[in-house]
């Protein structure tokens, strides 16, 4: 039979009570709350995003559903489903020229722009990609 000193006693004591801290605190293997999945890395934080605007991008179109849009910043989900890489340009009033990011064949990028009222200018500044005719125009009230 095993003599139970009063240093086993405290070592088993204070053993069981870590036991239960970790119990409580979610650390000591029992169930926890599932980790968050990693963040999908935006091109812009969501203090610029604005109204979502889907565009596929081909040889040689932008086809979105809307081209009349109201004043106010705007966020251009582009999506090269063509077989060449493309972008998209916007010139028009109080922005001058600005142009997203090229996409590759099959990829998606996000880009942000505020428009004030008026006509913009759209076309892809990729090679003589605008020549061929890609190119269109947006409508800002």
């Amino acid at each position: 039979m095993h003599k139970i000193t009063n240093r086993r006693r405290l070592a088993l004591a204070t053993g069981a009570a870590a036991c239960a801290l970790l119990a409580v605190s979610g650390c000591g293997g029992g169930a926890s709350a599932p980790e968050a999945p990693p963040a999908r890395q935006a091109t812009t934080s969501p203090a610029q995003q604005g109204t979502m605007i889907n565009v596929t991008v081909n040889e040689f179109a932008f086809v979105m559903a809307k081209r009349d849009l109201t004043a106010g910043t705007y966020t251009f989900i582009l999506d090269n489903v063509g077989s060449a890489p493309h972008a998209m340009a916007l010139k028009g009033p109080g922005m001058g020229t600005q142009q997203s990011d090229v996409i590759d064949v099959g990829k998606k990028t996000e880009w942000t722009v505020t428009l004030q009222p008026g006509t913009y200018e759209v076309w892809c500044p990729v090679g003589n990609h605008r020549a061929q005719g890609m190119e269109t125009t947006l409508t800002v009230k």
